[in-house]
């Protein structure tokens, strides 16, 4: 009889060939288990969305009462539903947006393309400007956004009509034109290696995408929801973007994303071409649901403020390290000089039951991104671990 990772292997579809393998029996706060018994401290958070941890109370009470009254109706946009309007109506108050309007979608890659589409339908115009290293999801239009030419060359042809710009690279603005339907932005670069850009250069991106009418897009769907220090990034930059993308964290768990902008300009994929987009799962009540109660939790208890005292004790306790630290709030990049140090550190941290992310575009760094119930004595407790492993 083949044994579960036998059966794994040869029925998973993977994605690499060097699969991060747990056998996960159970997950609880920020530990995963495995069927063996052993102990893993999730420092990842599913690579975002369990911010809250596994299975947090407020989330498992959310599951519940949803589910004693209904699940999926119809198509989004068909049927009023309330966990679709009460999450709406909190997003559009915290981003103090009251004539807003939100569409929920399933992923992040999914509602990259949403916000592609409505870009090009508000401004009658194609080109759509992504920034180098750059990650926006694995769809066709959103790998379009990609600038690694190595790894586009196995799906070319991309969607036409997508070029870059460098991240924090003020020279590069210029490239924005009257030909540009839209700027999608990470507010802070996170495959690239946690890159925050410079206030002055995001007011300047801002001014230049309002100069020549392109629609500035602010893809926080890693970053967002607390993660930075700031409820939403982009408040640390004192501008505001036209669209809104969210997804990871926003289902506390459960898949959810987002994309928010104005009336004017979300009502074009309504009225303008009528159906122009559609989807089956997106804003599923039971998401929508966790997603309320995600939301909830972390403003009630500011946990955008728990964020930025979980990356400074994670920086401090772990300063003596043989690594450069970039930090985001409670998103932190360790920087050890070579792509063969960074997978030696994955396998030495994997082994000693502690999950990290290593990273498209910055192959010389590891990252974490705990969830931001994480506590003082927890994080202490995997620093000492982690310490112990520095040779």
């Amino acid at each position: 009889m083949l044994s579960r990772r036998s059966l794994f292997l040869k029925h998973i579809a993977q994605t690499s060939d060097v699969p991060a393998i747990i056998d996960v029996a159970r997950a609880e706060g920020v530990h995963i288990y495995d069927h063996s018994g052993k102990k893993y401290t999730d420092l990842s958070s599913g690579i975002g969305p369990n911010i809250l941890g596994h299975r947090h109370p407020d989330i498992l009470e959310a599951i519940r009462q949803q589910t004693g009254k209904y699940l999926h109706t119809m198509v989004y946009g068909e049927h009023i539903q309330s966990p679709q309007l009460n999450l709406a109506e909190l997003l559009l108050e915290k981003l103090d947006k009251p004539d807003g309007q939100v569409y929920f979608l399933s992923s992040g890659s999914e509602a990259i393309e949403a916000s592609i589409k409505v870009a090009r339908m508000t401004t009658g115009r194609i080109e759509v400007i992504s920034a180098a290293n750059a990650y926006h999801g694995s769809t066709i239009g959103a790998e379009s956004l990609r600038s690694d030419l190595d790894f586009l060359s196995s799906i070319v042809p991309l969607v036409p009509g997508t070029r870059h710009i460098g991240f924090n690279a003020p020279d590069d603005l210029g490239k924005i034109t009257s030909d540009t339907a839209a700027v999608i932005m990470e507010t802070i670069q996170a495959e690239a290696g946690v890159i925050v850009p410079d206030k002055d250069y995001m007011a300047a991106l801002r001014k230049r995408c309002d100069e020549v009418g392109a629609l500035l897009i602010f893809d926080e769907i890693q970053i967002g929801l607390g993660r930075s220090g700031d409820l939403f990034a982009f408040q640390a930059f004192d501008i505001e973007p036209d669209i809104l993308v969210l997804g990871k964290a926003l289902g506390g768990g459960l898949p959810l994303s987002a994309v928010i902008s104005s009336k004017d300009i979300m009502t074009t994929i309504s009225h303008k071409v009528p159906l122009a987009h559609l989807t089956t799962f997106g804003g599923h009540p039971l998401c929508c649901s966790t997603g309320l109660a995600t939301l909830k939790h972390i403003t009630n208890e500011k946990l955008w403020l728990r964020a930025a005292e979980i990356g400074q004790r994670f920086g401090e306790m772990l300063s003596q390290g043989p690594w450069k630290i970039r930090k985001a709030g409670a998103m932190i990049a360790y920087d050890v000089g070579s792509e063969q140090s960074a997978i030696e550190w994955a396998n030495k941290l994997h082994n000693a039951g502690i999950v990290i992310d290593l990273l498209l575009f910055d192959l010389k760094t590891w990252r974490m991104a705990p969830p931001l119930t994480i506590t003082d004595q927890q994080i202490d407790e995997v620093c000492a671990q982690i310490m112990d492993l520095v040779e």
